[in-house]
Protein backbone atom coordinates (compact mmCIF):
# COMPACT_ATOMS: atom_id res chain seq x y z
CA UNK A 1 0.00 0.00 0.00
CA UNK A 2 1.11 3.01 -1.05
CA UNK A 3 0.87 6.32 1.46
CA UNK A 4 0.10 10.03 0.68
CA UNK A 5 3.85 10.69 2.43
CA UNK A 6 5.17 8.62 -0.38
CA UNK A 7 3.62 9.72 -3.36
CA UNK A 8 4.30 13.26 -2.34
CA UNK A 9 7.83 12.42 -1.53
CA UNK A 10 8.19 10.43 -5.22
CA UNK A 11 6.63 13.33 -7.17
CA UNK A 12 9.24 15.76 -5.48
CA UNK A 13 12.04 13.38 -6.56
CA UNK A 14 11.11 13.22 -10.35
CA UNK A 15 10.46 16.96 -9.69
CA UNK A 16 13.90 17.48 -9.08
CA UNK A 17 15.61 14.86 -11.43
CA UNK A 18 13.65 16.95 -14.12
CA UNK A 19 14.22 20.07 -13.59
CA UNK A 20 17.98 18.92 -13.58
CA UNK A 21 18.10 17.44 -16.70
CA UNK A 22 16.20 20.39 -17.94
CA UNK A 23 19.05 22.92 -16.71
CA UNK A 24 21.68 20.84 -17.84
CA UNK A 25 20.00 20.53 -21.15
CA UNK A 26 22.19 22.18 -24.24
CA UNK A 27 20.45 25.25 -25.49
CA UNK A 28 21.76 24.56 -29.41
CA UNK A 29 20.92 28.09 -30.50
CA UNK A 30 23.36 30.69 -30.58
CA UNK A 31 22.86 34.25 -32.18
CA UNK A 32 25.27 36.35 -33.76
CA UNK A 33 25.35 40.11 -34.47
CA UNK A 34 26.67 41.65 -37.90
CA UNK A 35 26.98 45.44 -37.79
CA UNK A 36 28.71 47.93 -40.25
CA UNK A 37 30.13 50.67 -38.58
CA UNK A 38 30.39 53.24 -41.66
CA UNK A 39 32.52 55.90 -40.07
CA UNK A 40 35.44 53.01 -39.65
CA UNK A 41 34.81 50.92 -42.39
CA UNK A 42 34.65 47.88 -40.58
CA UNK A 43 32.64 45.41 -39.76
CA UNK A 44 31.82 44.00 -36.27
CA UNK A 45 30.82 40.30 -35.18
CA UNK A 46 29.47 39.78 -31.60
CA UNK A 47 28.35 35.81 -31.30
CA UNK A 48 26.18 34.35 -28.26
CA UNK A 49 26.73 31.16 -26.87
CA UNK A 50 25.56 29.60 -23.98
CA UNK A 51 28.36 28.72 -21.54
CA UNK A 52 27.05 24.75 -21.63
CA UNK A 53 27.04 24.24 -25.36
CA UNK A 54 30.59 26.01 -25.84
CA UNK A 55 31.90 23.86 -23.18
CA UNK A 56 30.89 20.80 -25.21
CA UNK A 57 33.25 21.92 -27.93
CA UNK A 58 36.43 22.89 -25.69
CA UNK A 59 38.85 20.35 -24.33
CA UNK A 60 42.43 20.43 -22.95
CA UNK A 61 45.15 18.22 -24.51
CA UNK A 62 44.21 15.07 -22.43
CA UNK A 63 40.75 15.29 -23.45
CA UNK A 64 39.05 16.96 -20.47
CA UNK A 65 36.27 19.78 -21.00
CA UNK A 66 37.45 23.15 -19.96
CA UNK A 67 35.63 26.01 -17.38
CA UNK A 68 34.79 28.45 -20.35
CA UNK A 69 33.55 30.78 -17.43
CA UNK A 70 36.74 31.26 -15.63
CA UNK A 71 39.34 29.92 -18.29
CA UNK A 72 40.39 32.84 -20.04
CA UNK A 73 42.92 30.29 -22.32
CA UNK A 74 39.40 28.00 -22.86
CA UNK A 75 37.91 30.86 -23.65
CA UNK A 76 40.71 31.96 -26.61
CA UNK A 77 40.56 28.81 -27.70
CA UNK A 78 36.24 28.60 -28.18
CA UNK A 79 36.91 31.70 -29.97
CA UNK A 80 39.51 30.07 -32.56
CA UNK A 81 37.08 27.69 -33.03
CA UNK A 82 33.91 30.13 -33.87
CA UNK A 83 36.52 31.78 -36.06
CA UNK A 84 37.38 28.25 -37.90
CA UNK A 85 33.38 27.85 -38.59
CA UNK A 86 32.19 31.54 -39.11
CA UNK A 87 32.74 33.14 -42.53
CA UNK A 88 31.80 36.67 -44.41
CA UNK A 89 32.26 37.13 -48.22
CA UNK A 90 31.46 39.89 -50.38
CA UNK A 91 29.50 39.67 -53.61
CA UNK A 92 32.72 39.60 -55.70
CA UNK A 93 33.93 36.20 -54.20
CA UNK A 94 36.58 37.75 -52.12
CA UNK A 95 36.27 36.04 -48.21
CA UNK A 96 36.43 39.36 -45.43
CA UNK A 97 39.31 38.72 -43.22
CA UNK A 98 37.90 38.27 -39.86
CA UNK A 99 40.17 39.16 -36.72
CA UNK A 100 39.14 37.65 -33.35
CA UNK A 101 38.82 40.67 -30.83
CA UNK A 102 38.17 38.77 -27.61
CA UNK A 103 35.57 36.96 -25.39
CA UNK A 104 33.06 38.05 -22.57
CA UNK A 105 31.58 35.87 -20.08
CA UNK A 106 28.17 37.46 -19.26
CA UNK A 107 25.47 35.23 -17.08
CA UNK A 108 25.17 32.12 -18.35
CA UNK A 109 26.67 33.20 -22.13
CA UNK A 110 29.91 33.32 -23.80
CA UNK A 111 30.11 36.07 -26.46
CA UNK A 112 33.21 36.18 -29.24
CA UNK A 113 33.80 39.21 -30.85
CA UNK A 114 35.65 39.56 -34.53
CA UNK A 115 35.47 42.77 -36.54
CA UNK A 116 37.06 43.06 -40.34
CA UNK A 117 37.33 45.04 -42.87
CA UNK A 118 34.43 46.09 -45.48
CA UNK A 119 34.00 47.99 -48.34
CA UNK A 120 30.97 50.40 -48.10
CA UNK A 121 30.06 50.08 -51.65
CA UNK A 122 29.00 46.43 -50.90
CA UNK A 123 25.90 45.42 -52.35
CA UNK A 124 25.62 41.14 -50.61
CA UNK A 125 27.11 39.64 -48.16
CA UNK A 126 28.25 35.85 -48.24
CA UNK A 127 27.39 34.08 -45.04
CA UNK A 128 28.59 30.61 -43.26
CA UNK A 129 28.14 29.55 -40.00
CA UNK A 130 28.50 26.06 -38.77
CA UNK A 131 29.91 26.67 -35.08
CA UNK A 132 28.99 23.66 -32.67
CA UNK A 133 26.73 21.85 -35.35
CA UNK A 134 29.90 19.72 -35.46
CA UNK A 135 29.48 18.89 -31.67
CA UNK A 136 25.30 19.13 -32.05
CA UNK A 137 23.84 18.22 -34.88
CA UNK A 138 20.23 19.78 -34.32
CA UNK A 139 22.75 23.26 -33.79
CA UNK A 140 20.63 26.32 -35.32
CA UNK A 141 22.96 29.66 -36.04
CA UNK A 142 20.80 32.77 -36.29
CA UNK A 143 22.79 35.61 -37.92
CA UNK A 144 21.40 39.10 -37.71
CA UNK A 145 22.88 41.56 -40.59
CA UNK A 146 22.34 44.89 -39.62
CA UNK A 147 23.27 47.73 -42.17
CA UNK A 148 21.79 50.95 -41.70
CA UNK A 149 18.08 51.01 -41.18
CA UNK A 150 18.57 47.50 -43.30
CA UNK A 151 18.30 44.00 -41.28
CA UNK A 152 18.66 40.70 -42.57
CA UNK A 153 18.06 37.14 -40.83
CA UNK A 154 19.77 34.26 -41.93
CA UNK A 155 19.10 30.92 -40.08
CA UNK A 156 21.81 28.21 -40.19
CA UNK A 157 21.05 24.51 -39.54
CA UNK A 158 23.51 21.66 -40.08
CA UNK A 159 24.93 21.19 -43.49
CA UNK A 160 23.18 24.42 -44.82
CA UNK A 161 26.53 25.93 -46.29
CA UNK A 162 26.86 29.27 -47.55
CA UNK A 163 23.65 32.24 -47.52
CA UNK A 164 23.71 35.51 -49.09
CA UNK A 165 21.94 38.72 -47.84
CA UNK A 166 20.93 40.86 -49.68
CA UNK A 167 22.38 44.62 -48.51
CA UNK A 168 20.50 46.61 -50.31
CA UNK A 169 16.74 48.15 -49.20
Amino acid sequence: MIRTGQVWLAACVMAVLFASEALDHSQNTAVTEVLFKPRSEMIEEAHRYSLHDAEEAVFDAAGARRDLAVSSEAQAAFASYVASRFALGGADGAEIELVVLGTEVEGAFLWVYQEGDVPPETSELRVRHAALQDVWPQQINQVNVKRGDMRKTLVFVAGAGEQRASLTP
